[in-house]
């Protein structure tokens, strides 16, 4: 039991850095909250700070989710281990997700979670990942709505999830975090009923 909460807490604590916000200060000295749509997140980055900032802003909130997901389940117990390594990986990155949404080190206002998700979803199922960035791809080229394609690759996600591996506790924490990452996109799901959602330009210049 210790172990594992010590891993959770680890897990929080890791999707809990803010990699935005401190490439943000410590590169361009400006606050990455104070731009845009104001999100700690790497499509805001991107916006804000260009191609190569917005790209290692992804690959680090992926990584600080996936390496939890990837290797805390080598260390999990018989809590989880009846429902095999797919669910531990979904657990502990579930945790790194929340961390990143409720960020301590950002007074819990953290990001949206779409790039933490993303890199469980690598972690925890690589073939999933795999549809599930290709629905995310498609949606974005078709509609040029990064919000509307991170939303329906997290329900993508979770259905095929839980048909691959089964419903169970480490499942449901998943469904946690993905029913987060689609209510921080609350203000944007608006806009997009509204028409007003801000649409991706392919090609700009940052």
């Amino acid at each position: 039991m210790t172990s594992r909460l010590w891993m959770a807490a680890i897990a929080f604590l890791a999707g809990a850095i803010p990699f935005s916000v401190i490439i943000g200060r410590l590169i361009f000295k400006r606050d990455v909250r104070g731009e845009g749509s104001g999100n700690p997140g790497a499509t805001n980055v991107l916006r804000a700070f260009g191609w190569l900032a917005g790209f290692g802003v992804l690959f680090l909130d992926m990584a600080k989710a996936g390496i939890p997901a990837s290797w805390f389940p080598a260390l999990r117990d018989n809590i989880l281990g009846s429902q095999g390594w797919m669910h531990a990986a979904h657990f502990y990155g579930s945790i790194a997700i929340l961390g990143h949404i409720f960020s301590p080190f950002l007074k819990f206002r953290g990001g949206k979670g779409v790039a933490c998700f993303a890199g469980v979803m690598v972690a925890a199922w690589p073939l999933g990942a795999l549809l599930a960035a290709l629905i995310f791809v498609l949606t974005v080229v078709i509609t040029r709505y990064v919000s509307l394609g991170s939303i329906i690759m997290v329900i993508f996600y979770l259905f095929g999830a839980v048909l691959q591996a089964g419903p169970g506790f480490a499942w449901a924490m998943l469904l946690l975090a993905g029913c987060m990452v689609i209510y921080k996109h609350r203000a944007n799901i608006t806009r997009l009923r509204l028409g007003e959602e801000s649409k991706f330009a392919f090609g700009k210049a940052y």
